[in-house]
């Protein structure tokens, strides 16, 4: 007899199995995780401290869009302000610390491109018989830039959180 016949074929050893993983992929794995979650976390928190501000954009273009007067654009910044600030602060201001008002929420003081150094403008027609002139493109884009720098964030009313429960 050949010995070469009672020879076996080669046996392999078992594929080395994935699981369980070491705690070096745990490890990564929850990293993962954490990360998907405080973006997530962050995406929510974002869209809601800007809420108010991309309504409030949309609004101003629609405002753009239908040519309104320049004292229709101070009651939108008016609403706007009220919606989010103490009302006891904003409700009785109007003239020059209501233009010094805008100017310190967006901190534009100093500008040459504010509310007070041309309050001219913005009150042109308000007092008087004479028709109110329509808001003219540098009032808008004011405005816009107003509502992009300042912080805007929807006021919750202490009587209405009271009444829904």
């Amino acid at each position: 007899m050949n010995p070469l016949e009672q020879l076996q074929d080669i046996h392999l050893p078992t594929a080395v199995s994935a699981w369980p993983l070491s705690w070096a992929w745990w490890l990564s794995l929850g990293l993962l995780i954490c990360a998907i979650l405080i973006t997530i976390w962050a995406i929510k928190t974002w869209r809601t401290r800007t809420h108010i501000t991309r309504l409030a954009l949309k609004e101003l273009k629609l405002l753009q869009q239908q040519q309104v007067e320049i004292t229709l654009l101070q009651q939108f910044l008016k609403r706007v302000a009220l919606s989010c600030f103490p009302r006891e602060k904003v409700a009785g201001l109007h003239g020059d610390t209501w233009y010094h008002w805008l100017d310190q929420q967006a901190n534009f003081t100093g500008s040459e491109h504010s509310f007070s150094t041309n309050k001219s403008q913005w009150q042109q027609g308000q007092y008087s018989a004479a028709s109110i002139p329509l808001a003219a493109p540098e009032h808008y884009e004011l405005c816009e830039r107003w509502l992009k720098q300042t912080r805007l964030i929807a006021l919750t009313h202490p009587a209405n959180s009271q009444e829904s429960k």
